[in-house]
């Protein structure tokens, strides 16, 4: 391919044949635009939105399915829910199946990543909001409020009705139901007390749904890829 691209008098183009889940991303700005590997795509995206350097935009080719993941569309998702403070996503086109050659079995979208220029919540929160959103999405609670009386208390749980509230955000919402606006406005309230003894087990809980998620990638990886999706004709 190198030596075609330098026939083709293209040499700012340099190709690297490696394994993007082990690829070093650059340090200086860069967009990426890519058809990804279907079976990896939360390792993908998760690559691109972490990080000291993620992208300032990634156009990626991927399931439908798994762009309404990440944009938390019809319903809510962890994955959207802990990306909103610093990324905005959509999918900015629909491919028809033939588009494709041969045709997928599978409907695919182009799915945006924009990193926000302005986050709404500040880099260094990132751990602690992360860990806030996880422990209540995987506590299996019916709702917001009950997920996080299992941790904060009953009462303290009661206390965050006004404030949240008044910016029109119902706890009683189940978390598949809670506005990405409510995530970041409860990890602001909770945010007030910073030493309180709910932030430790927040963490904990969130490092055992990690490792969780660790396992499952690995037997993922182990398993043969299957076929990456055609590009589109042109």
């Amino acid at each position: 391919i190198q030596r075609r691209l330098a026939a083709d008098r293209r040499a700012n183009v340099t190709v690297f044949a490696a394994d993007f889940l082990d690829f070093p991303l650059p340090e200086t700005p860069y967009c990426v635009f890519a058809n990804i590997p279907f079976a990896i795509t939360a390792a993908i995206v998760g690559k691109l939105t972490t990080g000291t350097a993620p992208p300032r935009s990634a156009h990626l080719v991927v399931q439908r399915e798994a762009a309404e993941r990440f944009m938390g569309t019809p319903t809510g998702t962890l994955q959207a829910a802990t990306l909103a403070p610093w990324f905005a996503l959509s999918d900015v086109h629909r491919f028809q199946r033939r588009d494709f050659a041969p045709q997928p079995q599978v409907e695919s979208v182009l799915l945006r990543i924009e990193r926000r220029e302005t986050p709404l919540l500040p880099a260094t929160d990132r751990p602690r909001y992360e860990a806030m959103v996880a422990t209540i999405f995987s506590a299996w609670k019916p709702s917001v409020e009950a997920a996080l009386a299992s941790i904060v208390g009953q009462q303290e749980a009661k206390a965050l009705r006004r404030p949240l509230g008044a910016q029109g955000i119902s706890l009683a919402n189940r978390p598949s139901r809670f506005p990405p606006e409510g995530w970041i406005a409860l990890y602001r309230e909770l945010g007030k007390i910073p030493n309180a003894p709910w932030w430790p087990q927040f963490e904990e809980a969130a490092a055992r749904l990690q490792q969780r998620q660790q396992e499952l990638e690995k037997r993922t990886r182990a398993v043969v890829p299957q076929r990456p999706s055609p590009p589109p004709r042109r």
